[in-house]
């Protein structure tokens, strides 16, 4: 992991950002059966410090170098204020492709698309990745209104699936750092012990080969 990285795990630390034990995530409201996960990561709590956001920003930044993008699509709701950010520091234009459909004024689907924008590439950009849901759909609403989709970037990458599910919508997944680099460094700089970091490790070989059979 490159200091960067290492610096973003321990700001989230400092904001009790991290969490073991078990936990329903999204995924658990369709395939209630499936296993519980062992972590909850909470990216939103980054902004609450401008100096712990910075970093994360400094991450995308390094994710998107060498990338083919026209504009920069944060998914609601937690990647906006990083979306913004990076599209302040390096002047590209920010969209927001909107995840429930707008009813009312123009009922636009994409936030800050202009009519000549049709035919550019979009970057999309989230702040985590498990199962590449959002993604997926942040991806078809997107491209229904003639954008074009070609990648899209993270901070951290669940291993549960997601690059497989890009690839099927045609989008390559860049991530900054994988969760089980995450709980190396989290148990090599003494803040999980070693019982903690083989039942989250085992907890998570459950789920990976429980979704590996079921998506």
């Amino acid at each position: 992991m490159t200091a960067g990285e290492e610096s973003l795990i321990l700001a989230l630390y400092d904001l009790d950002a991290i969490r073991f034990g078990e936990y329903r995530w999204q995924i658990h409201d369709n395939y209630p059966e499936a296993p519980l996960l062992p972590i909850y990561t909470n990216f939103r709590m980054l902004q609450r410090e401008p100096k712990y956001k910075s970093i994360a920003v400094d991450l995308y930044e390094s994710l998107a170098e060498g990338l083919e993008f026209d504009l920069i699509a944060g998914i609601p709701t937690a990647a906006i204020p990083f979306a913004s950010s990076l599209s302040d520091r390096i002047g590209v234009g920010q969209i927001t492709p909107r995840m429930d459909l707008k009813t009312h004024g123009s009922g636009a689907s994409v936030d800050g698309m202009k009519p000549d924008d049709k035919g550019k590439i979009a970057l999309v950009l989230d702040d985590l990745v498990s199962f590449f849901g959002s993604k997926a759909q942040a991806t078809e609403i997107l491209r229904d209104v003639d954008l074009i989709v070609t990648d899209a970037v993270v901070l951290m990458d669940y291993e549960l699936g997601a690059n497989n599910e890009a690839s099927k919508h045609k989008v390559v997944l860049h991530s900054s750092f994988k969760a089980r680099q995450m709980l190396d460094f989290s148990l090599r700089v003494g803040h999980i012990s070693q019982r903690t970091f083989e039942q989250v490790q085992e907890r998570f070989d459950r789920a990976q080969e429980y979704f590996r059979n079921l998506l």
